[in-house]
């Protein structure tokens, strides 16, 4: 009620998307956060191998939780939470296994359901669509992009979005 819904359409080359994939990551992680991703690589082959329950278990809290508390200063990256790692704290922290694992949920979004393979994972187990990665940029910045105004009706939407802020897509949503 009230809310705007826009869907966008751009040629993947324009904006670097890539698969959410392992691969997809990497690349995105190397190119992107270049500056911590010794931090990350120290620990990748453990990252890609262990499921959410299994960091859940070694960091001895919940990881969810803790990304749901967020930032209150997007500038500084800090939390109400010491737990929450945002890139500015991985910058100035050790990079543990738990601390990366965290940041990888905090900055890139990679939830308990993330498992590497390019598809959207529900709380049941069931494979979705395909899922892709690209660094957050404004929309007028996105060459060949094209907005078409969607009006969702009862029943037509699919998932969740934090939709745009201050010309900024956040998250994405899947309309069916």
């Amino acid at each position: 009620q009230g809310a705007e819904f826009v869907l966008v359409i751009f040629p993947s080359d324009s904006a670097d998307v890539r698969p959410a994939t392992w691969d997809g990551i990497e690349y995105f992680l190397k190119r992107h956060y270049s500056d911590v991703w010794y931090k990350v690589n120290v620990h990748w082959p453990q990252i890609k191998s262990l499921s959410y329950e299994e960091f859940r278990a070694i960091a001895g809290y919940d990881l969810e939780a803790v990304n749901l508390v967020g930032r209150y200063d997007h500038k500084t990256g800090e939390s109400r939470d010491d737990r929450y790692v945002s890139l500015q704290r991985l910058k100035r922290r050790n990079g543990t296994l738990v601390e990366v694992r965290q940041f990888l949920w905090d900055e890139i979004g990679l939830r308990q359901h993330y498992t590497g393979s390019g598809y959207t994972k529900n709380d049941n187990g069931q494979v979705g669509v395909p899922e892709y990665l690209a660094q957050n940029k404004k929309l007028d910045d996105i060459d060949g992009l094209i907005k078409i105004q969607v009006v969702p009706t009862k029943g037509s939407f699919i998932g969740k979005t934090n939709a745009m802020q201050d010309g900024y897509v956040y998250d994405c949503c899947n309309i069916a």
